[in-house]
C-alpha cells in the first residue's frame, strides 16, 4: 500500500509517520470497518469545526442562521464527494471495486480527515483543510450573494442524520385574514413548533428559523 502513503505525503506536504492510521482510512472492508468509520466520525466533527471557524472570521457581518447554511452546503455529502473525486482520492477495497457507491468518497474524505487530526493536531490539519479542500473547491461569490434559506438548511441537517421530516402547513382563519399555519413532523412525530404568516413559504421559512435557534442554541430539538 506504499503507492497509498506516497499519494498523502505528496498531497499535503508532509511525511507520515502512522501508515496504518492512513491505510484504515482509505480501506473499505466489512472485517475491519469500525475503524474507518471511527476516524470517519472524528473527521466529520473536526471538518464541520474548521469550516465553522473558517466562516465565522470571514464573515463577521452575517448572522448565525446564514453562516449555518453556508456551512451546510460546504460539509454536504455531494460536495465532498466532488472534491475527493478531484483531489484523486481512491478508496482500497477487497471485493469488486463496482460494488463502490459514490457518496463513499465524501466518506473517506472524512475519513482521511480524522488521520490527519491524529497525526498532526488541530492547527495544522486546520491550515491542510483550508488550502487543499475549502478555498480551492468553494465558490464564496455564490455565499455572499446568499439569502437565508433556513428550511433548505434545515432539511440538509436532519437528512445527514438519517431523519424523515415533513412539514405539516395549512389555512387558518384570523381576524386579520387568511394566514398559513406550519408545523413540522420528525420522524413521525409532530414537534410543538408552530409558526403563522400571510404565506405557505414565508411560514415554513420562519419555523424552519425557530427550529435551526432551538437547535444551536437551546438544543431541544432531537
Amino acid at each position: 500500500m506504499e503507492e497509498v502513503i506516497s499519494y498523502v505525503e505528496t498531497l499535503i506536504g508532509k511525511k507520515i509517520f502512522n501508515k496504518d492510521l492512513f491505510l484504515y482510512a482509505f480501506r473499505y472492508n466489512q472485517i475491519k470497518k469500525i475503524e474507518y468509520e471511527r476516524l470517519e466520525y472524528l473527521g466529520d466533527a473536526v471538518l464541520e469545526l474548521i469550516i465553522s471557524d473558517f466562516l465565522f472570521q470571514k464573515y463577521p457581518d452575517k448572522d448565525e442562521g446564514l453562516l449555518t447554511s453556508m456551512r451546510a452546503k460546504i460539509s454536504n455529502r455531494k460536495f465532498l464527494n466532488d472534491v475527493a473525486i478531484k483531489l484523486g482520492i481512491d478508496i482500497i477495497v477487497d471485493e469488486e471495486k463496482n460494488n463502490i457507491i459514490k457518496h463513499m468518497y465524501g466518506s473517506v474524505l472524512e475519513a482521511f480527515i480524522g488521520a490527519l487530526f491524529i497525526e498532526f493536531g488541530f492547527e495544522n490539519v486546520k491550515d491542510l483543510v483550508l488550502k487543499k479542500i475549502v478555498i480551492p473547491f468553494v465558490n464564496f461569490a455564490d455565499f455572499e450573494n446568499q439569502t437565508e434559506n433556513y428550511k433548505g438548511f434545515l432539511l440538509e441537517y436532519f437528512q445527514k442524520r438519517k431523519k424523515q421530516v415533513e412539514f405539516f402547513t395549512y389555512k387558518t382563519e384570523s381576524s386579520n385574514g387568511e394566514l398559513f399555519e406550519s408545523r413540522i413532523i420528525i420522524d413521525g412525530i409532530l414537534k410543538k413548533f408552530v409558526e403563522t404568516a400571510s404565506s405557505k413559504k414565508e411560514a415554513e421559512q420562519n419555523l424552519s428559523k425557530k427550529i435551526l435557534d432551538s437547535i444551536f442554541v437551546k438544543n431541544e430539538v432531537n
